[in-house]
């Protein structure tokens, strides 16, 4: 039988087949509450058809589509079991795994190149295993190897450089992994004091060194590839050294900012260094409206504003002239650290494209609170006492708002692909989420919360 008639055989046999499966679901009750209420297993049975007909019709083919539908009708079931819909973010990594099973059984099943087939089969299904491994523990939600998780990252990139090295493949994807397996753990293990995003932003110019390494010497052979990799993971360890070790490199000394608040009985405070780590807390008893430090060298870049409008401080700190591209330079280092005057009730908004906020409310006396980054980690701790509503926003990275118990907290609750954890006493409907006693507390925060890509954290103080 022609391949265009197998192929149109079982395309006609799986329609059939789920004719008549949703023909008898139509007058049987039971079974048709079942389907609406376990819908996933809809899509399950639609993969398993189609590999049954895989077989059955000689149409290996059937068999990559066929794992990839399956393989998701299975999350979703597991997904609409739990009511863990933000799985998702680590739960896609499974998806390349479903591929690589297809591609396998195709092979195994009589399809061209069954040797090849085979192999990139396996190694699909084998970097997916270490992606999800990877992933599940970034987000929280498995563990494995406690802090140094990051360890599997090393793996995985030394199984994709083994893979690659054979076919005088590149080694900027066994760089990527190794490296940020590398960076992570050290942070992890303490020996790096830094931000995983910072280090990031700062060092990538070595995937351009091992990118020309990879042309000059890495495809040539295994061991131009193997001492390619070893060059390019010499040059990062040392540049950790040496921004990691109290050398002074990529340091500045901070410069001394303060402004009074000129008679103003409330303020409106925003700051925006754009990149770098930002940090803010209350002043304790100072005659002050903002006092602290900023990088040295960026202070002529620095856009500072302040006027008083009706007893209403309006006061601006922002680095104007900052380049959002390759380049974060010192600024990715050098540390914005500003106290606040905990008397005045102040509107406070920061903003930071690249690097770590650290917003600590406590003691301050609130009206509005607006924290957004873009890239990185942000960590918000919520004062004990007050009323007032607070916004943070994060694009890619780790938010995570640290809440006192005696607080009455409403967080409304939005994510992208990023997982959210919230403490276990916390009543959530529709995304929306409300502390114990919320509604008879005497300090209420409406909170809202919005992570696209990364990890949502809200908890308790430790």
């Amino acid at each position: 039988m022609k391949k265009e008639r197998r192929g149109s055989l079982a395309a006609g046999m799986m329609l059939i087949l789920l004719g008549v499966l949703f023909l008898i679901a139509q007058f049987v009750p039971g079974l048709q509450a079942y389907f609406t209420f376990s819908w996933p297993l809809i899509i399950v049975g639609t993969g398993v058809v189609m590999l049954i007909l895989a077989v059955l019709a000689g149409v290996p083919g059937l068999a990559v589509p066929a794992c990839v539908i399956g393989g998701i009708g299975a999350i979703l079931y597991w997904q609409n079991t739990t009511g863990n819909w933000d799985s998702w973010a680590y739960a896609w990594t499974l998806i390349p795994g479903f591929v690589g099973l297809g591609v396998l059984l195709n092979g195994l099943l009589g399809g061209e190149d069954t040797r090849q087939a085979v192999s990139a089969g396996f190694w699909s299904i084998l970097i997916s295993l270490g992606l999800f491994a990877i992933f599940g523990s970034l987000f929280g939600a498995i563990e494995i190897g406690g802090r140094y998780w990051p360890a599997l990252l090393i793996v995985l990139g030394l199984l994709v450089f083994v893979k690659e090295a054979g076919h005088r493949g590149s080694i900027v994807g066994p760089v990527i992994l190794i490296g940020l397996g590398i960076v992570l753990l050290l942070i992890n293990l303490e020996v790096l004091s830094w931000n995983a995003w910072e280090v990031i932003f700062l060092l990538w110019p070595v995937l351009l060194v091992a990118a020309g390494l990879d042309i000059l010497i890495g495809r040539r052979s295994a061991l131009g590839s193997l001492l390619a990799l070893a060059l390019t993971l010499v040059l990062l360890v040392w540049l950790l050294w040496l921004y990691g070790t109290d050398t002074g490199i990529g340091e500045a000394a901070g410069t001394q900012i303060s402004q009074t608040p000129d008679g103003a009985s409330q303020a409106t405070i925003m700051v925006n260094p754009a990149v770098g780590r930002l940090n803010v807390e209350a002043l304790p008893e100072s005659a002050y409206l903002v006092e602290g430090t900023i990088p040295q060298g960026v202070q002529g870049s620095v856009k500072r504003d302040f006027a008083v409008e009706d007893e209403t401080a309006n006061f601006t700190l922002k680095l104007q002239g900052v380049t959002l591209g390759p380049f974060v330079g010192g600024g990715a280092r050098g540390m914005w650290n500003l106290g606040l005057n905990s008397q005045i009730p102040t509107q406070l908004k920061t903003e930071l494209g690249v690097g770590e906020t650290q917003v600590d409310l406590t003691n301050l006396t609130l009206r509005d609170v607006q924290v957004n980054t873009g890239v990185g980690q942000t960590t918000v701790i919520l004062p004990n006492e007050g009323n007032f509503e607070a916004r943070i926003e994060g694009a890619i990275g780790q938010t995570t708002v640290i809440v006192p118990r005696s607080m009455g907290v409403r967080i409304h609750l939005a994510t992208g692909i990023a997982a959210r954890q919230v403490p276990p006493d916390y009543q959530g409907h529709n995304d929306i989420y409300t502390s114990p006693g919320y509604e008879g507390a005497d300090g209420r925060v409406e909170l809202k919360v919005s992570q696209a890509i990364g990890n949502v954290t809200i908890r308790y103080p430790e």
